[in-house]
This record gives structure tokens, C-alpha cells and sequence, in this order.
């Protein structure tokens, strides 16, 4: 039994199908993302960056230097969705109808971190 659970640990964190690491990271990027390329994610997206940009932009002179490094720690969550892409390759890829929604986090991760800079969070 430990040993089909090995197997089957190595088989779902190899590489996409006849790709090499770096082209299956890519691959797997591409086609988790593929699903949010149409207009309404597209929208979503540009007014999520606008609205931090512009927050942002109008509390530059309140920016709480001691919070930074909180808001990057946090803001490193956000990467945590393609460092999973990255490990588990094989798995991304046969389930990438279920694994693309894992970009939830980077979204959530990302607009909390300009909330924690900026003194707005909690």
C-alpha cells in the first residue's frame, strides 16, 4: 500500500505529459489561466489592479513603512498557487478544470496585502 502511495506520488508530481520542467510549468500556467481569459474575468481583473493602484496612488503619503513587511509576507501567499503548478505538474494538468480556481488565493492574497500596507486591514 505505501508503495502504490509512493507511485502514485511520483507519477502526480512529475512533469506535464512530453514536456521538459520548465515547458510544463508554462503549459500548465497557460492552460489553468486559459479559463479566465474571456470578458467578464478580464473586467474583474482590471478593476481589482485599478482599484489597488488607485487606492494605492491617493493613500501614497499614509503608506505605514512598518507594515510593508507584513503586507509582503502576505503577499508572498499569493505566489502559492504557481509554486503548486510548479511541484505538481502531472496532477495541474489532468485536473486543471478543478486546480485553476486555486488562483482564488493569489486574488485574495494580493488585495489583502495592499489592505494590510496601507493601514486598512486589520
Amino acid at each position: 500500500m505505501i508503495r502504490d502511495a509512493l507511485g502514485t506520488l511520483e507519477t502526480r508530481t512529475s512533469v506535464a505529459e512530453s514536456k521538459s520542467f520548465l515547458t510544463g510549468f508554462l503549459y500548465i500556467l497557460q492552460k489553468n489561466l486559459s479559463v479566465y481569459l474571456n470578458w467578464p474575468y478580464a473586467l474583474l481583473c482590471m478593476g481589482i489592479a485599478a482599484g489597488c493602484f488607485l487606492f494605492l496612488w491617493k493613500n501614497r503619503s499614509e503608506l505605514k513603512k512598518e507594515r510593508w513587511k507584513t503586507a509582503l509576507v502576505i503577499g508572498i501567499v499569493a505566489l502559492f498557487p504557481f509554486a503548486w503548478f510548479l511541484v505538481t505538474q502531472n496532477h495541474s494538468e489532468q485536473h486543471w478544470m478543478f486546480t485553476n480556481k486555486i488562483f482564488s488565493i493569489s486574488i485574495f492574497a494580493a488585495v489583502s496585502a495592499v489592505a494590510k500596507w496601507t493601514g486598512t486591514g486589520p
